[in-house]
């Protein structure tokens, strides 16, 4: 059922919102796949992954950090699709001042740390570039999206595979332009109300339909 769910729901509602942050956040000054700070040129399938061909996860993540993970992780912080993580208290705690008894549910809201301007610079801007040299672990307490502690989502590194395979494919084959909506809204979370409609063609296409 984990990986069903992160197939289904974490990895393709992700994948789509990089893809938008992409292309909506000015500045635009390079088409994604010119920007080396977005994605390589370098061609990417599943099968390339080492994870896929040995199920070893730190050559997974090692093959994955300098190419992809930027983008991925801007996007999970700016558009983290889990608006809040509980947890059920097991014993009295004492934090900030506060008590909290045993048997208290607790709700953690990932948004307050992701868009702390303490933390992140220009928070609600889209800049991979800034987890260059930062900590990109996933279960870093600056980057919550997958969640924290024993209850850690055990497929994230999977859900970013599937990211990245995606991703590289889409800047690198394809071009696309809105046709309609993409009005931004932030709630808890990165919404499109009135959706967001655009138009895909493979990237030879796009070029001659522009001559």
């Amino acid at each position: 059922m984990t990986l069903r769910k992160v197939g289904e729901e974490v990895g393709c509602e992700v994948a789509c919102r990089a893809a938008l942050l992409t292309f909506v956040s000015p500045p635009a000054i390079l088409p994604p796949e010119e920007d080396p700070c977005i994605f390589p040129a370098t061609p990417l399938t599943l099968n390339s992954i080492p994870l896929v061909a040995s199920l070893s996860h730190s050559h997974c993540i090692s093959y994955l950090v300098d190419d992809y993970l930027q983008v991925i992780n801007e996007t999970i912080r700016l558009a983290n699709i889990v608006p809040g993580i509980f947890r059920k208290t097991l014993q009295e705690i004492k934090y900030g001042g506060y008590t909290i008894p045993a048997g208290w549910a607790i709700m953690v809201c990932p948004p307050a740390v992701h868009l702390n301007p303490t933390i992140y610079q220009d928070p609600l801007s889209f800049n991979p570039c800034r987890w260059l040299g930062m900590d990109m672990s996933p279960a870093s307490k600056h980057l919550m999206g997958f969640g924290g502690g024993i209850r850690f989502c055990v497929g994230a590194d999977f859900a970013k595979v599937q990211m990245a395979v995606f991703l590289h494919n889409l800047v690198t084959k394809y071009r696309w332009r809105p046709i309609k909506g993409g009005n931004i809204v932030r709630n808890l979370g990165l919404q499109f109300p009135e959706g967001f409609y655009v138009r895909v063609m493979k990237k030879d296409a796009w070029k001659y339909e522009s001559e």
